[in-house]
């Protein structure tokens, strides 16, 4: 048995424990904590509590933080879900938060399960298989671009002054959120795993940084068709609130990110057939871009920079879990890091900027 699996197989124990010791004393499982097949950054698992009324008695998700994630995080991405659910945004309300990393081996939160499952969920795996590829292409060009695009010019509608006031009633800094912020997050990732190759990278990050809008914005920092769960066609949430990619912010931000990331991201196909995946990757990107634009205002050359910060962010990202491999959720690479993914982001930062990131050997 692997390391992974034991922890797995003491998970539902220490869970029902600390629900018992803290939460209520009668509960019990109707199903024990199942583990998604997703989850880059954390542990993310299904269950359901018996003997219990009012939101715990529904279906449930843990989402369980490594054990180098400060309990700061997991309020954080608890607060932020719970805001933009209360302002009428599809995501799922967090029903317990836990700081302490000595109950389960990390910051954890308890929140709503949204019903249904991830959209286009065969093209978010890697290895993806080209019938399911070949399935897929209707809904992948013709529903998903309008569908994200829409989800994003909502999330931006929304009153960012309002996500400020619930931070800070919950003791925490609105200003971690910020761009000054993220930057700096990045920066010293870079720093702590030496990555030298991303130097200058990071330097044309500082020196292009394009000022911000008057009126800022919620941005998701990841919302692409993997994010999303539907049911029957009808979306039930937008999942992944991470603060690694969260920010208050331009709304570029989220259109720059998102839009890169359908044209070069995750590109895990046989290698004869990338040229034609990429293509079509291409033209995701922009019926998306199209998409918003019909929905809402965004400056376009500021979403140039955030594609290229996007790229930065990214590579550093799955460069640092290379060298660090504490920092790694799972026994294995993170599945971000595939060849595809890693050489288009590669590419599309070294045609914009002249620049070359430079990745440590997997």
């Amino acid at each position: 048995m692997n390391a992974d699996a034991a922890l797995d197989g003491d998970l539902g124990p220490k869970l029902l424990t600390y629900v018992q010791a803290h939460i209520d004393g009668a509960a019990t499982y109707v199903q024990a904590p199942s583990r998604f097949t997703s989850g880059v950054e954390t542990r993310v698992y299904a269950f359901r509590l018996g003997g219990l009324r009012g939101a715990f008695s529904s279906p449930l998700v843990l989402r369980l933080f490594g054990g180098h994630v400060t309990g700061e995080r997991a309020r954080v991405e608890a607060t932020v879900q719970t805001a933009v659910a209360d302002m009428g945004f599809p995501a799922a309300r967090v029903v317990h938060v836990c700081e302490a990393a000595a109950p389960l081996g990390g910051p954890f939160i308890i929140m709503e399960r949204l019903p249904g499952s991830v959209m286009l969920a065969p093209l978010t795996r890697p290895g993806t298989n080209i019938l399911d590829l070949i399935r897929l292409v209707p809904s992948l060009l013709l529903r998903m671009p309008p569908v994200i695009a829409d989800l994003q010019a909502q999330l931006h509608s929304l009153d960012a002054n309002v996500l400020k006031h619930a931070l800070e009633a919950a003791a925490l800094d609105s200003s971690i959120l910020s761009l000054d912020s993220h930057l700096e997050r990045m920066s010293e990732r870079i720093h702590r795993a030496h990555l030298g190759g991303f130097v200058d990278g990071f330097q044309w990050l500082r020196i292009h940084r394009p000022a911000e809008p008057s009126c800022l914005a919620i941005c998701h920092g990841d919302l692409w068709f993997g994010n999303v769960i539907q049911r029957r066609l009808r979306i039930a949430g937008v999942v992944d609130w991470s603060m690694d990619a969260m920010l208050i912010g331009d709304p570029a931000y989220d259109v720059g990110v998102t839009s890169v990331g359908l044209a070069v991201g995750g590109a895990d196909v046989p290698f004869p057939l990338r040229p034609i995946a990429r293509g079509v990757q291409i033209l995701l990107s922009r019926l998306f871009l199209r998409a918003y634009l019909r929905r809402a205002r965004v400056d376009v050359s500021a979403v140039r920079y955030y594609q290229s910060l996007r790229c930065v962010d990214f590579l550093s990202w799955v460069a640092e879990r290379r060298v660090l491999p504490s920092l790694r959720t799972h026994g294995e690479r993170d599945m971000l890091d595939i060849k595809g993914a890693t050489e288009g982001f590669t590419s599309f930062f070294r045609d914009r900027t002249g620049i070359t990131l430079a990745m440590p050997r997997a």
